[in-house]
Formats: C-alpha cells, sequence, structure tokens
C-alpha cells in the first residue's frame, strides 16, 4: 500500500542529504572524510570522539555509525 506521508518524507530526506553532501548520495555511501567534513561535530568533539574509540578499540565502522548517530539527533 502506498503511503504519500512515507514518500513525502523520503523525498525531504534526499534533499537534505544532497544539500549537506552536494551531490546525490546516502549517508552510507558517503566517504568517511566527507562525514567528518560535514558533520555537525566540532573539532574538539571529533577528537573526543577519536580518543575514546582508540580507547574502546572501535573499528572506523563504529566511528561512522556514532557520527551519524549525532547527525539525525
Amino acid at each position: 500500500m502506498f503511503d504519500l506521508a512515507m514518500a513525502i518524507s523520503v523525498i525531504i530526506s534526499l534533499k537534505e542529504l544532497k544539500k549537506r553532501y552536494g551531490r546525490e548520495i546516502g549517508n552510507s555511501r558517503v566517504s568517511y572524510d566527507t562525514l567528518l567534513k560535514t558533520s555537525s561535530l566540532t573539532a574538539e568533539q571529533q577528537r573526543t570522539l577519536q580518543k575514546f574509540s582508540y580507547k574502546k578499540n572501535w573499528s572506523n565502522r563504529t566511528q561512522i555509525k556514532m557520527i551519524r548517530l549525532v547527525q539525525t539527533i
């Protein structure tokens, strides 16, 4: 069943991603460097995340997921 509200939500989200990254690309395919440049994290927050990630032995993938989580909050 087609849900008009869901379709509108998807279109709005895609426009926001294009505005954020300057091209049509989804969060799952954006590079780590681009994600860091466009994230709302301050330089200090990025350093804290990197230090914590190193201490907890988090993978790069986990760090990316944390950055994406911050963007959605």
